[in-house]
């Protein structure tokens, strides 16, 4: 059972839809994670939402929360790559 639906902004702004009509766009939250944003789709990486993230473009909005995530293959080690984040904005959630 599905519980979560991801609808791809554009898709929205095209459609005009604010309804339950966005329903066959959508793909289950886990599958969009897990089979799409790890493998480095469908995310904004235009310039101006880069910078909004890390801070330099207070203008645009500060994002609530921030999500990194490193995936490297299983028994390699990585390098940490992308943006800085900017620990004066953002902090570790701790349980």
């Amino acid at each position: 059972m599905t519980n979560a639906l991801v609808v791809d902004s554009d898709i929205i702004v095209e459609s005009g839809k604010k309804d339950l009509g966005l329903y066959k766009y959508g793909v289950p939250l886990s599958h969009q994670i897990a089979l799409r944003y790890l493998q480095g789709l469908d995310l904004d990486i235009r310039p101006s939402v880069v910078d909004a993230v890390k801070g330099k473009d207070e203008a645009s909005g500060i994002c609530s929360y921030l999500l990194r995530v490193v995936v490297s293959h299983l028994g390699e080690g990585y390098e940490e790559a992308g943006p800085e984040i900017n620990t004066q904005l953002y902090s570790e959630i701790e349980s």
